[in-house]
């Protein structure tokens, strides 16, 4: 558990006493808490993507979570409520089509939190991986008072990823050895961190180039 700065009335409105709201969006790309609405809409996408969910995601190894996504959705909500992992399916603002999916995570403590995504095939290169981060960086740092830090983490040979750590202004610290747990693997991977008062900078600097 991170920590809490939404009002108790704020989080009973919203119909979840979680710590990071439900829906995220930025008028062009919306994420949403992962439902079992979004079933046919996730698992046609995860199977459109399954050859390049494989190369790169450790849960991808395993057969497409069709018949057991009531389940999955069972954890990512318990995960949800004991404010440790907040996942989201990701959707197109305009057409409300299907894009991907992206999660904010706990890690060692309340002070570091990681963020995760992922894009279906059919919509990757036009920036969704990037709005989808930003909108998590943000999330995290407004509504996780006592957080420091946001991570993204990802294989070397990953440059797609890699990309849009790299555009948001989140800096390299460090290269990891990693198992080739993946077919893709480079046996590294590239640990990116974003500062708060950092973050609040670039944010603040991006909102008066867009005025």
């Amino acid at each position: 558990m991170l920590g809490a700065n939404r009002s108790n009335d704020e989080r009973e409105s919203d119909g979840s006493m979680s710590l990071v709201p439900p829906s995220l969006s930025d008028g062009a790309i919306q994420l949403r808490r992962c439902s079992l609405e979004h079933r046919d809409v996730a698992t046609e996408a995860m199977t459109e993507s399954w050859a390049q969910l494989h190369d790169w995601l450790l849960w991808a190894q395993h057969e497409i979570p069709v018949t057991n996504f009531g389940e999955l959705i069972k954890d990512f909500d318990e995960a949800w409520e004991k404010d440790e992992d907040w996942r989201y399916f990701s959707f197109d603002e305009l057409d409300g089509s299907f894009i991907g999916a992206a999660n904010i995570y706990s890690m060692s403590g309340p002070e570091i939190a990681g963020i995760g995504y992922w894009v279906r095939t059919s919509r990757t290169g036009v920036g969704y991986a990037t709005r989808a981060s930003r909108l998590l960086t943000s999330a995290a740092f407004d509504h996780l008072p006592l957080l420091r830090v946001v991570e993204i983490q990802m294989d070397e040979a990953n440059a797609a990823s890699t990309a849009v750590a790299r555009h948001l202004g989140f800096h390299q610290v460090a290269r990891i050895p990693k198992d080739k747990s993946v077919p893709a693997s480079s046996g590294q991977a590239l640990l990116w961190r974003m500062e708060r008062d950092e973050w609040a900078q670039l944010e603040a600097a991006r909102s008066s180039l867009n005025k």
